[in-house]
Order: C-alpha cells, then structure tokens, then sequence
C-alpha cells in the first residue's frame, strides 16, 4: 500500500467560494460591471442555482461581496473604492 493521503486543507465549499469570488472579480475587471447570477454560473460551471445562492449567501455573511437575493447582481465590496459612483 501507498503512503496515507493527506488530509484536505480546504472543503468542496471553500473552494467553490473561491472560484465564484475569482469569477466576479475577473468579470468586474474586464468589464466594469458587476456580474448576475446567470454569469457567474456559466463561468463558474455550478448549474445548481441553490448551490450558488448558498455559497453567495456565506461570502455575504463573510464580508466579502453585497448581494441582496431579489438582485440579479452581485458586487465585491472592495471593488466600492474602485467606483466613481
């Protein structure tokens, strides 16, 4: 037998967080506009909208994006200073 696995640094959903928080910024910085769901979905590839509305909801409660879930888009909130709103 092989040597033991190590055991898993990061869960299935922080990694998923981390894709989705990579694809909203990489479409903000291409486009200056910030991404609907239906977006984040097609880069991300995560077809299940309550798979991302959970993981949205916890980067949410984390601190790192504004989403309301009756908007179809969501901003990163370090992304704020970046506007000239």
């Amino acid at each position: 037998m092989g040597p033991e696995p190590e055991p898993r640094t990061s869960s299935k959903g922080e990694a998923r967080r981390r894709l989705i928080y990579r694809a909203i910024k990489l479409h903000y910085d291409k486009t200056k506009e910030d991404p609907t769901l239906q977006e984040i979905q097609e880069m991300t590839g995560i077809r299940s909208f309550n798979t991302l509305t959970k993981q949205l909801k916890d980067l949410k409660e984390d601190g790192i994006i504004e989403w309301d879930q009756l908007s179809p888009t969501v901003r990163l909130i370090d992304h704020d200073q970046d506007r000239e709103d």
